[in-house]
């Protein structure tokens, strides 16, 4: 035998030795009076039993008096067993043992109590602790370790628990371990069955097959204490969601930041969760991406993209747990960059060539052969009456006088009436084209 072992008591002592070494002092003396010589030790230690022997004379008289003694077993942690009383008559001096089964493994102490008694009266009372001592002829100790100790009676059914055990949905095929212990006989048989058929032995099952099943488990233990039969309903997914079909952008677009659209998709189990859009560049990197929830279908890019080559990515991806089912769809794209715009007004003229850039005209129709068209020009007849105020502005002499418009306003003459003055000479004639009342001259 090991040294470790045969040391394993005296360890035991010793610890004992030292908790009741705390406790009070009246509660740790031995309570002994001088007219009293007692010895006790513990005679027996093995097992789940000790025995506790006791060596005791009254050193005073104690006539027509009666010794009763009561042994105590005191283990170090929880409660004292304790003996029957002995009546041993009217006696001074005694010697007896008494012995305790059925101990459960730890460390004791003995405690003998003693008292002499005439009638109602005690005459002489007092107890005694054990110690290393020598009783009877057998030697003895103060302090018993049990390593063995008696085992306690298993009445209590194992504890048993599926995993998982939620109302939530699971990936499937589920894997259902169950958790059970029993912590005296040990677990002996462990039963389970899904949907009404058939009991299986295993503290494991497979669950397959999608929607909502019935789970019905029991466990026993070794000294047969058995559970009643437990249920619990779990729900597996075990099909990925429809894949939704990217619509756009696709081919070419000049816009840096596209919106990314796509069919709704669905899932007959657990429900589509929601969706992962990201936009790859052409080296398959993530260059963006946005968790969106289950009723979003369209989603604008949250970045400026770059010219270059781009796939736009949509996944969806159901309820189950804890690793969701998923579908992908994706598109191609390219970002390029804008052409410059050559045509501001859009009538199909280049802005070089058209004598109205900012105005469209695509005729380019230009009477007075400008640089103006007429869609842009003030004056299209170039006789110096804005168009506006031009009675013909494709005409440089309206009332053909002789005289063009233009002119006219500035000498104060009607461009519109080639005899201003209603003189009877034209305009062009009259030296005097504003003065109605002279003929041969003008005042």
């Amino acid at each position: 035998m090991s040294s470790r072992l045969r040391n394993k008591p005296i360890l035991a002592a010793a610890v004992t030795a030292a908790v009741l070494g705390f406790m009070p002092a009246d509660a740790m003396a031995t309570h002994r009076p001088e007219n009293v010589d007692a010895i006790a030790t513990i005679s027996g230690c093995r097992g789940e039993s000790l025995t506790i022997s006791v060596d005791i004379r009254a050193l005073q008289k104690v006539r027509r008096a009666s010794l009763q003694l009561r042994f105590e077993a005191a283990p170090l942690f929880g409660e004292t067993r304790k003996s029957r009383k002995f009546d041993l008559g009217r006696t001074k001096a005694a010697r007896r043992s008494a012995r305790f089964a059925d101990l459960r493994a730890q460390s004791y102490g003995g405690i003998v109590r003693y008292k002499w008694v005439r009638g109602k009266r005690t005459v002489l009372s007092g107890f005694v602790r054990t110690r290393r001592a020598r009783v009877s002829g057998r030697r003895g100790k103060a302090f018993c370790s049990l390593r063995v100790g008696k085992k306690p009676v298993d009445t209590q059914p194992p504890v048993i628990a599926p995993v998982p055990n939620d109302a939530g949905w699971h990936r499937g095929p589920l894997e259902v371990v169950f958790f059970v212990f029993d912590d005296l006989s040990g677990v002996a048989l462990v039963v389970s069955r899904v949907d009404g058929g058939n009991f299986v032995r295993g503290r494991a099952t497979r669950i397959t097959g999608e929607g909502p099943h019935l789970l019905e488990y029991a466990a026993r233990d070794a000294a047969g204490n058995q559970t009643r039969l437990a249920a619990v309903t779990l729900r597996v997914d075990q099909n990925a969601p429809t894949r939704p079909v990217v619509s756009a952008p696709a081919g070419s677009t000049t816009d840096p930041t596209p919106e990314i659209r796509w069919s709704a998709s669905s899932d007959s189990a657990s429900g589509v969760g929601g969706y992962v859009v990201l936009v790859r560049n052409a080296g398959g990197a993530i260059v963006w991406s946005q968790n969106v929830g289950a009723g979003v279908t369209a989603v604008t890019v949250g970045q400026s993209l770059g010219p270059g080559d781009y796939t736009a990515e949509v996944i969806a991806y159901d309820r189950a747990g804890p690793q969701p089912f998923t579908a992908t769809g994706t598109s191609g794209f390219a970002v390029v960059a804008p052409t410059p715009d050559t045509d501001a007004d859009n009538d199909g003229v280049d802005d070089a060539d058209d004598n109205c850039p900012q105005t469209a005209n695509t005729g380019q129709e230009n009477f007075d052969n400008d640089s103006q068209g007429d869609a842009c020009d003030s004056d299209d007849d170039n006789d110096g009456l804005a168009d506006a105020q031009d009675p013909n502005d494709n005409d440089t002499d309206s009332d053909n006088d002789g005289v063009t418009d233009g002119d006219e306003i500035d000498q104060g003459t009607s461009p519109t009436d080639p005899d201003s003055d209603e003189d009877g000479f034209d305009d062009e004639e009259d030296p005097c084209p504003t003065d109605t009342g002279f003929i041969d001259g003008c005042l």
